[in-house]
C-alpha cells in the first residue's frame, strides 16, 4: 500500500560551529539535537516547532553563540504525515489515529491518558506529577514516552520544552528514530552549498 502525503509538519534547528562555515559542506541533524535539549538520547531528535518559538530561540541563540565565541546557523526540514492533521482539542480515542500530536491542544482527559503511558514507560513518574512540566525538564522521558506500544507511529510530538540557550519553555518538537525515514527537503537556510542529512 502506498503512503500519500497528508500534511506536513515544518520543524526547525539550529546547528553551533566554530571557524568559517565556507569549510563546512556536511550537517548532521543528529549534530544540532543536544542543543535543543539537555538530552544526550540516541532514540530521537529535537527541534523548534511554531513561528513564536523559532524566532525566540533565534535571539536566544545568537546570545548563547556570542558567549562561547561560537557561531550558528540554521536548518530547516519537515517531517511528511500520512494522515491530516486535526484541527480540534485532542480526544483519547485520536491519539491512536493522528501521527502530530501537540500537548497544547489537548483535552484533559487526552492528558491524563499520556500520564498513564508514562507511568507505565517511566517508573519515577507519580501521580503528583504534571505531564506539562515533567516533559518540560526530562526531554529524555519525552522521547520514552514515545517507545509506548499505543504511541509508536506517532511521527512528531510536540510539548513545551527547554533548549540549551533559552531559559523558558518553547514548542519543540521530538522525532523519534524510527520515523527519520519521513524527514524530508532539510536545508541549510543560509548557505546553500552546505547537504544536510540526517
Amino acid at each position: 500500500m502506498t503512503n500519500t502525503v497528508s500534511a506536513i509538519v515544518s520543524l526547525s534547528t539550529i546547528y553551533f560551529h566554530e571557524g568559517d562555515i565556507s569549510k563546512i559542506s556536511n550537517i548532521k541533524l543528529r549534530d544540532c539535537t543536544n542543543y535543543m535539549s539537555n538530552s544526550n538520547t540516541e532514540q530521537a531528535l529535537f527541534a523548534l516547532y511554531g513561528h513564536q518559538s523559532k524566532h525566540l530561540c533565534y535571539a536566544k541563540a545568537t546570545e548563547f553563540a556570542k558567549k562561547l565565541q561560537l557561531d550558528f546557523t540554521i536548518i530547516d526540514f519537515d517531517v511528511v504525515l500520512s494522515k491530516p492533521r486535526y484541527t480540534q482539542r485532542l480526544k483519547p480515542d485520536d491519539l491512536s489515529y493522528y501521527e502530530f500530536i501537540s500537548t497544547n491542544r489537548m483535552t484533559k482527559a487526552t492528558i491524563q491518558q499520556l500520564e498513564r503511558s508514562l507511568q507505565e514507560t517511566n517508573s519515577d513518574f507519580s501521580d503528583n506529577d504534571s505531564l506539562i512540566s515533567y516533559l518540560a525538564s526530562e526531554p529524555d522521558k519525552a522521547a520514552n514516552l514515545l517507545n509506548h506500544p499505543k504511541l509508536r507511529h506517532i511521527r512528531v510530538f510536540n510539548y513545551q520544552g527547554k533548549t540549551l540557550f533559552h531559559d523558558n519553555p518553547v514548542n519543540i518538537g521530538i522525532i523519534p528514530q524510527r520515523h527519520y525515514k519521513y524527514i524530508q527537503n532539510p536545508v541549510c537556510r543560509f548557505y546553500s552549498h552546505i547537504k544536510v542529512t540526517v
